[in-house]
């Protein structure tokens, strides 16, 4: 059976509901998302995570670097994890080819 027009609206709205409702909350995901992601890479750089005591570690960290990140959602205050010996700088957060465009279903007019 096919669904009606408002179901496949209810069905879609999860989806746009991120960039429709509020974009202080999208920016927030981001952000969040990016820090996550950034302290990962650098916790494999390190050969432990932050604050753990390994006979692996090679590097620790030493603090971090503030950058403004544009964004479709808007401009994001990044948190670069600084390394004590060495640097570390997420080439991903350059690339502009790593971006994929959005297009919410819900939002065609």
């Amino acid at each position: 059976m096919a669904a009606s027009k408002s179901e496949r609206r209810f069905v879609s709205y999860p989806v746009c509901f991120f960039v429709a409702a509020s974009p202080d909350l999208l920016r927030s995901m981001l952000g969040t998302f990016i820090t996550a992601l950034m302290g990962a890479e650098a916790d494999s750089l390190c050969g432990a995570g932050y604050g753990d005591r390994s006979d692996d570690r090679v590097n620790s960290r030493n603090g971090y670097r503030h950058r403004d990140f544009d964004t479709r959602a808007g401009a994001l205050d990044v948190s670069i994890p600084k390394l004590q010996q060495g640097s570390y700088f997420p080439d991903w957060l350059l690339d502009e080819d790593a971006v994929v465009p959005f297009d919410c279903p819900g939002n065609a007019e």
